[in-house]
Parts: structure tokens; C-alpha cells; sequence
């Protein structure tokens, strides 16, 4: 590693040859996040790091257009879309960047890329047999994260915009019956986990909703109960959030089920 010269900062080689600049930017809701910045030479990184440091003291955000895809979408999950949605989203955000965009497309520049890299992007990933859903959520990614990149004034168009992603086939939903819904429940008597699939077809609750129940939410006199957590396992850890819609966090009154039988959903 070559000694930093004074008044640089941290710059430093790495053992692949690069230089690399660490800098200090602002993010979305308050804070400060630690971001890389790499050249071939040490005066191409400087001129990165100065460029940056220019770019924030105008309130403008410290990536250019001349910054490679990987860098911006790390940039805007990080600062941008991270302390602004649920940490499950985050998660989906980062596996379709990891897994798609950022093998794709990630060498090239934010200002160069093109509506045909989109293209290619997602007839790719079609070819390899993903499923339409798979390619349309990463389409959406990658279009949202240019369309932040023209809030900046960092590009004049989004060019995933510009291409529309594969059609995904509707199948059409499947419910239990009436009679399914008996049978379920007749034979989730005695279950320990029988007061939470009572809930679940009363209430139509989610499973997230369902596991993160209270007791403090469970009115027994009333027979009610109100959802106000939900529980997600995020990167391997259990994760208590907010519901997922203002409609879920009111109140949720049960019907037709005997309070008694609420007892042992809270906490289940």
C-alpha cells in the first residue's frame, strides 16, 4: 500500500492495482455514509475525490454521469432508496442489482448507457429461463433508479422508460371454499398454533402480520384485535416493522369466532 500524500484523505492503492478515495456523503433523512470512489492513477482518483467534493458542496449528490452503473445503483440503494423504504423492499432491491443489473451493466456509465443495453439486459435474463415476474421487478428497479438519476440532473432521460419489460401472464386467484375453510380448521384442532389459522381465514390476515401480533393487540372482551407490527426475516434475521399498508395498521375486528377461541394467537 503507497503512503497517502498530506492533505489527501483516504486514498491508498489497492493489491489489484486500483486507487481507491473514501468519501464521506450525505443521505436521504439525515446522516452520512462512507462511499468509494476508484481510478487507474492516483491523480485520476484525486480528480474523482475533488470532483465529489465538489459536487456536495453545490447540494448536488457525489456521483456524475461519467460513473459507472455498479457505482450509481450502489449509490442509490445505499443513499437513496435505504432510508426511505421497508427493509424487505431494500433486500429485493439489492438481490436484483446483485444477481442482474450489476453483471449486465454494471461497466457501464450511467450517461452511456443506452435503451438497447436495457434490451439486452432483459432479453437476457429471459433467455435463461427467469420468469417474467423476475424480469419486470428488475426492470422496475433499474427504472427507478434512473429516474432518481433525472431528479438529479445527472442524465436527461431514463432509458429503461423507454423499454417496456416482457408481459407476465395473470393467473387468476385461488381461495379456499367455504367448506376447504371448515376443513382446515377442523383439522387444526388441538394444533398449538390453532387460534392463529382461525386467524388467518376469519381475518385474512398476512403471515407477517399474523406472526407479529401481540398480546397488547388482542381484545378477548371485545373480540377484536389490531394489527400494528409485522414480523419479515431479513437477511437471515427476524425483523419487527411497520404493517405494510394504513389499511392493515387499523383496526381489525373479528367476526363470528368465539373470543375464547382468540386465546393463544398473540405471542403464538
Amino acid at each position: 500500500m503507497s503512503k497517502r500524500a498530506n492533505g489527501e484523505g483516504t486514498v491508498y492503492q489497492r493489491k489489484d492495482g486500483r486507487w481507491e478515495a473514501a468519501i464521506y456523503v450525505p443521505v436521504e433523512g439525515g446522516g452520512r455514509r462512507r462511499r468509494s470512489l476508484y481510478g487507474k492513477t492516483r491523480r485520476e482518483v484525486m480528480e474523482k475525490l475533488r470532483e465529489a467534493a465538489s459536487r456536495m458542496d453545490r447540494g448536488l449528490p457525489a456521483v456524475d454521469s461519467s460513473t459507472r452503473m455498479d457505482a450509481y445503483l450502489s449509490h442509490w440503494l445505499q443513499d437513496v432508496a435505504r432510508p426511505n423504504l421497508r427493509a424487505k423492499t431494500v433486500e429485493g432491491y439489492e438481490a436484483a442489482i446483485r444477481r442482474h443489473l450489476t453483471p449486465a451493466i454494471g461497466s457501464r456509465q450511467l450517461k452511456a448507457l443506452a435503451p438497447a443495453d436495457v434490451r439486452s439486459l432483459l432479453a437476457g435474463m429471459s433467455a435463461r429461463g427467469l420468469s417474467p415476474r423476475t424480469v419486470q421487478f428488475a426492470h422496475s428497479v433499474l427504472r427507478s433508479a434512473l429516474s432518481q438519476a433525472v431528479r438529479d440532473e445527472l442524465v436527461h432521460r431514463n432509458v429503461a422508460s423507454l423499454v417496456r419489460p416482457p408481459r407476465q401472464q395473470r393467473r387468476d386467484a385461488t381461495y379456499l371454499t367455504v367448506d376447504d375453510a371448515r376443513k382446515l380448521l377442523q383439522a387444526a384442532r388441538g394444533d398449538r398454533l390453532e387460534a392463529l389459522y382461525i386467524a388467518a381465514v376469519m381475518l385474512g390476515l398476512r403471515r407477517g402480520e399474523l406472526l407479529g401480533l401481540p398480546w397488547r393487540h388482542v381484545n378477548l372482551e371485545a373480540a377484536s384485535l389490531r394489527v400494528g407490527q409485522t414480523v419479515q426475516r431479513i437477511a437471515g434475521q427476524l425483523v419487527i416493522e411497520e404493517p405494510k399498508s394504513r389499511s392493515s395498521a387499523s383496526g381489525v375486528h373479528e367476526s363470528g369466532v368465539r373470543p375464547a377461541r382468540l386465546t393463544g394467537v398473540a405471542d403464538a
